[in-house]
């Protein structure tokens, strides 16, 4: 089958539910809700290896990648107060410090493919004006390697 465009709309992302244990659980990854737009930004960092002998030639090799995921959409609350799950577990690992300060996030492609991500969070601004909804977003900062999941 010949490749096709992806809709944005059809990426999928998951937070792990720190309080359940048991990966076969269906609570154990948690949908964040209300995703308007998400940003997927690998990056990476080198380091100059030119010498006299690269005769005027730039050198370099990478050292080290990164990656961010900046997902923004709608604040989410119920009537009394319940948020969408998926974003307080996201609004949870933004407050935490130290090695409490990583939760897993997984990333699920329209194909189906799964990438887990060791991930921090930093939330924006929930912001908006008169005639609008709430916006809400967070960036994920992966902390290690990235896997894929068969």
């Amino acid at each position: 089958m010949a490749p096709v465009q992806v809709n944005a709309r059809d990426w999928t992302f998951l937070i792990r539910d720190p309080a359940v244990q048991d990966p076969a659980s269906a609570s154990y990854w948690v949908e964040i809700g209300g995703i308007t737009s998400m940003e997927i930004s690998p990056d990476a960092e080198d380091v100059d290896t030119t010498t006299f002998a690269s005769k005027g030639a730039a050198e370099h090799q990478i050292m080290q990648r990164s990656l961010e995921i900046t997902l923004e959409g709608r604040y989410l609350e119920d009537a009394t107060g319940k948020r969408d799950k998926g974003q307080e577990l996201v609004e949870k690992l933004a407050d935490q410090l130290g090695e409490a300060s990583l939760g897993q996030l997984r990333v699920v492609r329209p194909s189906g493919r799964k990438r887990d991500h060791i991930v921090s969070a930093k939330l924006g601004e929930v912001s908006g004006e008169n005639n609008d909804k709430t916006a809400w977003s967070v960036t994920l900062t992966r902390s290690g390697a990235s896997v894929e999941v068969a």
